[in-house]
């Protein structure tokens, strides 16, 4: 009997030890995922800037197609910067490694609470899918633009700068190639490349209000998670 009540005892202490570390782990995985989550929300503050910067670059060149860039010389390196920012994007990145471990090595079941593991699954998916989709925007459709206002002669950039620039923090804008402005401005006023860059901004304010709307619906949810997931440390 004594040895039977030993087992028991042993086996009840080896559970709670297993427990006690899988709290453990589990507190440590959270605290990971708090840390992604913070950097997500610099991230997406970074992303959200880089967008509305370039808003009023789009409210100028509603006013300059309206009359045809009709200017004068001192607007013209205005509308060459305008022009050559058009169809530039920034990639939105991703900071996600502690859930892609958690998946990818089973430990998602180390999250005791169902509800906040629900959440958790849920927000990384909402943040993926609404990721691809701007980047998909930014990257596949601009690139075309680019090549298609390079092609027509609508933009004036530096020579060295021939590839999709990602980014709007390298964009090399070389306002002293004079040389092509009676060439750029004869073109803009044709009625089938006004027509091209009336497209192009549509489109670019179209996928910005859809990319700030992602987000803020990105920084609510993670405001949501975050206070959850301490609500929950507080626990283990």
């Amino acid at each position: 009997m004594l040895v039977v009540i030993g087992i028991l005892i042993a086996l009840q202490v080896n559970n709670f030890k297993e427990s006690k570390a899988q709290k453990s782990q589990e507190a440590v995985y959270l605290k990971f995922i708090l840390d992604d989550l913070l950097l997500q929300k610099q991230e997406n503050s970074t992303q959200r800037n880089a967008i509305t910067a370039h808003i009023s670059f789009e409210d100028k060149l509603i006013d300059y197609i309206s009359i045809r860039f009709k200017v004068g010389l001192d607007q013209r390196n205005e509308i060459k910067s305008v022009l050559s920012t058009l169809p530039i994007g920034r990639t939105y990145g991703a900071y996600e490694a502690t859930f892609l471990d958690l998946t990818s090595s089973g430990n998602i079941a180390l999250i005791s609470n169902q509800e906040l593991k629900n959440q958790i699954l849920q927000h990384y998916q909402i943040q993926k899918r609404d990721r691809d989709v701007i980047n998909n925007n930014t990257l596949n459709t601009y690139k075309e633009m680019w090549i298609e206002l390079i092609v027509r002669n609508l933009i004036v950039i530096s020579p060295s700068l021939n590839e999709f620039v990602q980014d709007y923090s390298v964009l090399e804008f070389n306002s002293s190639l004079e040389f092509l402005d009676d060439t750029l401005f004869e073109n803009l006023s044709k009625e089938e490349n006004l027509i091209l860059i009336q497209n192009v901004l549509a489109y670019k304010v179209t996928t910005t209000k859809i990319a700030v709307k992602f987000i803020d619906n990105s920084d609510a949810r993670m405001n949501r998670l975050i206070q959850d997931i301490k609500t929950e440390l507080k626990t283990l």
